[in-house]
């Protein structure tokens, strides 16, 4: 058995990964292609060709109003009370 990605044609993104036999009469999707993916590959990569990217860690969140009532408070930029 053998892990392989399932990547788009137009994209390179790594759509799912499976694990498949060499003899399985499966039929790959006519818009994807496989790649072995041994020791790395998850779905959401993009394959550049030789190796799988991980897309960038999202972005944090903005502080709310109460977070930064916290920070001015600490800081004694601002005073309540």
């Amino acid at each position: 058995m053998a892990r392989k990605a399932l990547v788009e044609n137009d994209t390179g993104h790594v759509l799912n990964v499976i694990e498949v036999e060499d003899d399985a009469n499966w039929s790959i999707p006519d818009d994807c292609y496989l790649v072995g993916a041994t020791k790395a590959g998850a779905p959401g990569d993009t394959w550049d060709g030789r190796k799988f990217v991980h897309p960038p860690a999202p972005k944090a969140a903005p502080p709310t109003l109460e977070e930064r009532v916290v920070v001015l408070e600490s800081n004694w930029i601002l005073k309540t009370a």
